[in-house]
């Protein structure tokens, strides 16, 4: 970093801006105070940071001395941030003293059962049993009797093949699923995707998509580094915000996920700006061929280049998310039995590659491979030659506006009240955020809950983009079931398209 980009933007917001020196300068800083506190190669360190220039200096002290960065997302409630802490082994969690305008230490607090009135030295919580500190502050002198030769010998020792970020996303299970990536296959994807969207150092580039999410660190963070562009960024993605920011830096390019690209590049005042990231191809939602990726392969998997786009789609054929890239192997496997299956026919979506995770956290391999090291996408299609196409899901996961929820988690918080018998979370289509979640609900005997507060109480435990848009009373005797003893969850969700398609148009 200190190279031929030293003097150049690294991290921009709009309160803000760090040079690429200066990023070095102060990562190095807060690793030394790392290694001063014990931690090393392999340390779990949480992270609950909003984009920004801590997110940045905090990722990149802990990996340069091999520990494990486990960045959480800023939407998390107090009872989710807990789950993550204790399930991901975390022994040092990292955070700001505020958070959107709001003192961050209370948040934390609430997650961390017996901060408040810890003793002096490590914590010792049953709750959280390898947790042993919280530090609300990165710039600390704690380190400076930690010489610059020694963390340069810990650096020497971090090797591609080390484990550099854990990054969580929901899973099919009412539990959190840490995706594990290594040093090699962040650095060689960056490389990779930069080279695919033809970023140079002369970029100054917008990220809409959360750093703590594979969108923003892995298909914007990293290749940004890579070629030594300027990343520019605000705590939370909203159009004025982000319009005066990229208008301020002459942004060169957008990346985000279609309900954050919408807004932005719609409002009223966008046209007027001048901003180049506007006037250039902003992504490929909505292009002839778009792209395929997720968290466990560090982004998009398939491609389509400017040259490709111009590509006509086989008649018949839609869906087209672009080509496999250099690295991948794509297999369409029978979803029963996950034999191979031929170009043309349609079936699971598994992937193969140096990019693809390591594994999960807590999960044994075979139970996240198949035997010969392919991964099981959750995703339907086919392959037309190099060129898939997506058809669906084959699991019940629900994509609303770009983030993932586990319907059973969901299930879980609503049947944890006490007038709800039973409830079945299912994603609908919607034009704007591609699904909707959506909940029917079976009240308790003599109970008539009202859904306004269900939906409430449930967003005091659950990320605002897991609670339910819309809830569905219904009795017992209306749930539909299938011969199997099975409750019918094609005809539920129809049930709940239903309710969606008559509600008012502003609710």
């Amino acid at each position: 970093m200190t190279g031929r980009f030293a003097d150049r933007d690294c991290v921009v917001t709009d309160v803000d801006r760090l040079t690429y020196r200066e990023v070095d300068e102060r990562s190095r800083a807060l690793a030394k105070r790392l290694l001063a506190h014990g931690a090393g190669k392999g340390a779990h360190i949480g992270g609950h940071f909003p984009y920004g220039t801590d997110w940045i200096v905090s990722w990149l002290a802990v990996t340069r001395i091999g520990a494990v960065y486990m960045p959480f997302s800023t939407a998390f409630k107090p009872g989710e941030l807990r789950k993550a802490l204790r399930h991901g082994d975390v022994a040092l969690l990292l955070a700001p003293r505020s958070l959107f305008g709001s003192d961050h230490r209370g948040f934390v607090t609430d997650a961390v059962p017996g901060l408040a009135d810890r003793a002096p030295g490590p914590l010792h919580l049953a709750e959280l049993p390898y947790l042993r500190d919280v530090w609300f502050d990165l710039d600390d002198s704690a380190g400076a009797d930690i010489s610059d030769e020694l963390l340069d010998a810990v650096e020497s020792e971090v090797s591609p093949a080390d484990v550099a970020i854990t990054i969580y996303t929901s899973g099919t299970t009412s539990e959190p699923k840490g995706v594990l990536h290594t040093h090699g296959a962040l650095v060689r994807k960056g490389a990779q995707l930069a080279a695919l969207q033809a970023w140079t150092a002369d970029d100054r580039i917008f990220c809409g998509m959360p750093f703590f999410w594979v969108g923003g660190v892995g298909m914007t963070v990293v290749p940004s580094l890579h070629v030594g562009a300027a990343l520019l960024c605000i705590d939370r993605t909203e159009p004025i915000r982000s319009l005066d920011l990229m208008q301020r830096e002459a942004a060169t390019k957008l990346t985000g996920w279609p309900g954050v690209i919408g807004p932005i590049t719609t409002d009223p005042t966008a046209a007027d700006r001048g901003i180049p990231a506007l006037h250039r191809p902003l992504s490929l939602v909505g292009a002839r061929h778009s792209s395929l990726g997720m968290t466990e392969t560090i982004a998009s998997y398939t491609y389509a280049t400017p040259e490709q786009q111009a590509v006509p789609l086989p008649e018949g054929h839609t869906g087209s998310m672009g080509w496999i890239i250099d690295g991948a192997e794509v297999r369409i496997a029978d979803p029963d039995t996950l034999e191979p299956l031929a170009d043309g026919e349609e079936g699971a979506i598994l992937v193969r590659g140096y990019f693809v995770m390591q594994g999960m956290v807590k999960r044994e391999r075979e139970d996240v491979f198949t035997p010969d090291g392919f991964y099981n996408t959750g995703d339907k299609g086919y392959l037309l030659g190099d060129n898939l196409y997506l058809k669906g899901r084959l699991t019940e996961m629900i994509k609303t506006s770009g983030n993932n929820v586990a319907p059973p988690e969901v299930e879980a918080v609503l049947r944890s009240f006490p007038e709800v018998k039973d409830a079945h979370v299912l994603g609908v289509p919607d034009a704007e955020r591609g699904e909707l979640v959506a909940a029917l609900v079976i009240p308790a005997d003599g109970a008539d809950p009202d859904p306004d507060d269900l939906r409430e109480r449930a967003r005091a435990e659950l990320s605002n983009f897991k609670v339910p848009r819309v809830v569905v009373l219904a009795r017992e005797d209306e749930l539909p079931w299938l011969a199997t003893g099975k409750p019918d969850r094609l005809a539920i969700r129809a049930m709940l398209a239903d309710a969606v398609a008559r509600r008012p148009a502003s609710g």
